[in-house]
């Protein structure tokens, strides 16, 4: 019984949507149908008589006189939701929808079918044959007797939750305000208020916006919704995006704007600022929560980035990588947040080993690992030029630690601290000082090593050798960043030592120079060391 009632409830839908969509046609060609069949049957089955003819006109008039106060009734209730549809919010657009749908159902469904059966049959029994004239009375009878059916399939058809309503509509200002509406609140009380799903309403939200993303005339809606979403983002919850399909298609959104850059002054550019600022609240909401959902995230983020290694866009003439300009954006902020986050111990194994920078990463025709060395370099001569105080640099000590896993951090961190304080001298013999002169903030801890062995003379060989294998990956690392090989030449390098020597009288009084003095000594004495070795081979 329930299967013939779907068939027949799919059969229903069917002709319903069969009707409303060829309407027009369909009733042409109902009534140039009668006229050729009342041609035929005229002859076989006449008009009918003067007195028959009065009855059937009396029936039809009672069936009008029954007819049109339902029908103004109905009407009435139409108009009714007209006036409940003025305003912005999302009940009084739903409650507009619904009048647009009513008022054109009701002239279809009600109107034009009353018109030709009640008042054709009416107006022009006189000359209908008999037979046809028996049959439209006959379909008029059912059409009144089933009207309230009609009235409710109307009521039914109209309705529209807000859920279809923003599936069916095209991207206009309805939908912005409905969005506004919706996102301004928690996903919690989305839920509770109009019954949709967190995960629901962000897979609708990234569906509207994924039509039309590469349409530059709808790109005032999209930075419309992208503001509303940014604007309410701390009402997101993170499981919410990360179930969805928002995260995945953002990141795709990113590439397809950039292909669209092709110049600043486009309508694409504010729709690319929009996509950074989301992107640069979202990856600081998911370093500082505590819920595990960075992995995801991060995950997401890092295939979107292996997958377009190669890819490269244009705008105003200048050729760009696409994985540069993001990231860039990851990590000026991925560096000055990871500290802050919980999961700080872990998050950096998130990162793929083949980004970091190794002398053999660089080597390679993976382009990231030296993307992310300038980028690193960008980020920390700032913070090393610009200090003023010896105090400890956590943010850049742990990064330098972690982004470099196979150099010695201490004397890494002691060959930044120089190149970045001495690039632009030209003396030689005044770098030295310079160095010695600003504050250093980081550089005092090294790697932690674990160990199994639980003998003295055994720990002592592993650390002695692992600690080996750390200073030989930093001079390795060195020597492959060839825009270093002129600071530390073989000439410099003699130079530098010398003035260390002429320095220790006037530091011996100050304890944190001479400290930083005799790091500064044993990173150069080590650097010299490798080249003599390497010259001797």
């Amino acid at each position: 019984m329930d299967k013939l009632k779907k068939i027949l409830r799919g059969l229903t839908d069917k002709i319903y949507n069969f009707y409303f969509f060829h309407w027009r046609p369909l009733w042409i060609f109902f009534l140039v149908g009668i006229g050729i069949l009342n041609f035929e049957l005229v002859k076989i089955f006449p008009p009918p008589q003067k007195d028959l003819r009065n009855y059937i006109q009396e029936i039809y008039l009672g069936f009008i006189a029954f007819s049109i106060p339902f029908l103004w009734n109905v009407y009435n209730r139409i108009i009714e939701m007209q006036n409940q549809s003025v305003g912005v919010k999302i009940e009084t657009i739903l409650n507009r929808e619904f009048y647009k749908k009513a008022d054109e159902l009701f002239y279809i469904v009600f109107l034009i079918p009353f018109t030709i059966f009640l008042l054709g049959g009416l107006a022009f029994s006189y000359w209908l044959s008999h037979l046809l004239t028996w049959t439209i009375l006959f379909i008029s009878f059912f059409f009144i007797l089933f009207s309230t059916k009609f009235y409710q399939g109307i009521k039914k058809r109209s309705s529209i939750s807000l859920e279809n309503f923003i599936i069916e509509s095209q991207i206009c200002q309805d939908l912005v305000t409905i969005f506004e509406e919706l996102l301004q609140k928690t996903d919690e009380n989305i839920g509770k208020d109009f019954n949709l799903h967190p995960v629901k309403l962000m897979n609708l939200f990234t569906q509207k916006i994924e039509e039309v993303i590469q349409k530059e005339k709808d790109q005032k809606f999209i930075q419309d919704l992208l503001l509303i979403f940014q604007n309410n983002f701390e009402n997101r919850l993170l499981w919410g995006l990360t179930t969805s399909n928002f995260w995945r298609k953002f990141l795709e959104w990113h590439l397809k704007i950039c292909r669209n850059l092709s110049s600043y002054y486009t309508n694409y550019i504010n729709t690319f600022i929009r996509i950074q600022d989301i992107f640069h609240v979202s990856l600081k909401k998911i370093l500082t929560e505590k819920s595990s959902e960075y992995y995801l995230f991060l995950d997401a983020f890092i295939k979107h980035i292996n997958a377009y290694k190669e890819e490269k866009f244009s705008i105003d003439g200048q050729s760009k990588f696409y994985i540069y300009v993001f990231l860039t954006d990851f990590c000026n902020i991925f560096f000055e947040e990871v500290n802050k986050s919980p999961h700080c111990h872990t998050i950096w194994k998130t990162i793929p080993y083949e980004w970091k920078v190794t002398s053999q990463n660089l080597k390679s025709t993976n382009p990231i690992p030296r993307f992310m060395l300038d980028i690193f370099l960008n980020w920390a001569q700032i913070r090393i030029f610009n200090a003023r105080e010896e105090e400890l640099d956590k943010d850049l000590e742990d990064v330098a630690r972690e982004l470099f896993p196979e150099t010695e951090p201490i004397l890494w961190a002691t060959i930044l601290i120089f190149l970045v304080h001495s690039y632009s001298l030209k003396e030689v013999t005044e770098k030295v000082k310079s160095v010695i002169e600003k504050p250093w903030t980081f550089g005092y801890i090294g790697r932690v090593m674990n160990y199994t062995e639980e003998h003295d003379e055994v720990i002592n060989y592993i650390y002695s050798k692992q600690y080996q294998q750390q200073i030989e990956g930093t001079i390795k690392l060195l020597k492959t960043i060839n825009f270093f090989a002129d600071t530390f030449s073989k000439e410099n390098l003699e130079i530098y030592l010398k003035t260390i020597e002429t320095l220790k009288e006037e530091y011996k009084r100050d304890e944190k120079k001479l400290g930083k003095l005799k790091r500064l000594k044993v990173m150069l004495e080590t650097i010299k060391g490798f080249n003599n070795e390497e010259m001797g081979s």
